[in-house]
């Protein structure tokens, strides 16, 4: 089943466009790290699933429903952590809390109560005068203590210490545990957030890069090192991005499934010292800015 999904989703804003033709499928129950450059419109899409914009064209779909139609009981079914996100600054944390559950018919408050002493944060602090990281912190607890079937996390720890990004980790293991649990995660973060997802949506100037299961990401990319004179015709292969040699020893990128790899080598008697890339290390390569 289908959480959200989009159907040749194009927005402009002015003469500049921030979605184009980008088609993706959010599967109920998976976690999707959606990444790309500033600017790249990573934002512009999640606001289209929570029905905060409205298409230019193409069509946004958010629980079967057109999402700028979500009705109040559909909205409170996800939870949304935005970057810069407006809070009540005149209340304090405890008092934002309690006036944040009364939207809520399963708001759990143990759970609440635990996250912030897991933040550490003063239930008695004022909004207003909260760090950055606190106020994501802060953020991140009213978006998920009413367990939402679909949680939308927009660069959610970008501010927070390595401590309390930590803690955020262990909290979104815990709500995945919970059947048909949706995330999308859009983050800089790369090693962290590839602990956790299972889908990768790439955006890249507006438009759609990848979209496909981590675990095929990575099997689709390696690194092979190399000693001795690597053969130049290896080099010329579609499948090689990047070659570079130095003093006798080659590092060897290519993007090609485990059968194509092992095809490869045989085909130039190689014996690859093979090692699979990271997220942060793929990432470039998705872009063009390898």
């Amino acid at each position: 089943m289908i959480a959200a999904e989009t159907k040749q989703l194009s927005k402009s804003f002015g003469k500049t466009k921030a979605l184009d033709d980008v088609s993706v499928k959010l599967a109920r129950g998976s976690v999707v790290g959606l990444i790309g450059l500033n600017g790249s419109g990573k934002t512009t899409l999640l606001h289209h699933f929570t029905g905060l914009q409205i298409p230019s064209s193409g069509e946004c779909f958010t629980f079967g429903v057109p999402a700028h139609k979500l009705n109040a009981d559909q909205l409170g079914k996800i939870g949304c952590v935005f970057q810069n996100q407006r809070l009540l600054e005149w209340m304090s944390v405890d008092t934002h809390l309690q006036y944040i559950s009364r939207f809520y018919a399963h708001w759990d408050t143990e759970l609440a109560e635990r996250l912030l002493r897991d933040f550490d944060l003063d239930p008695k602090a004022h909004v207003g005068s909260l760090s950055p990281g606190n106020l994501q912190k802060l953020a991140v607890i009213c978006a998920t203590c009413h367990r939402p079937e679909f949680l939308i996390l927009d660069e959610p720890a970008s501010a927070m210490d390595p401590i309390a990004r930590k803690s955020f980790l262990v909290l979104l293991f815990e709500l995945l545990e919970q059947e048909e649990q949706t995330v999308v995660i859009s983050s800089h973060t790369l090693t962290e957030i590839e602990r956790i997802v299972d889908h990768i949506i790439c955006l890249d100037r507006g438009k759609l890069r990848e979209d496909l299961p981590f675990d095929s990401l990575q099997e689709q990319f390696s690194e092979w090192r190399l000693s001795g004179n690597t053969p130049l015709e290896l080099t010329k292969e579609p499948w090689v991005l990047n070659c570079e040699s130095e003093l006798g020893l080659a590092r060897v990128v290519l993007r090609a499934e485990p059968a194509q790899q092992a095809e490869l080598a045989a085909k130039y008697g190689l014996k690859p010292e093979a090692r699979r890339m990271n997220l942060d290390e793929i990432f470039p390569f998705l872009i063009g800015k390898a």
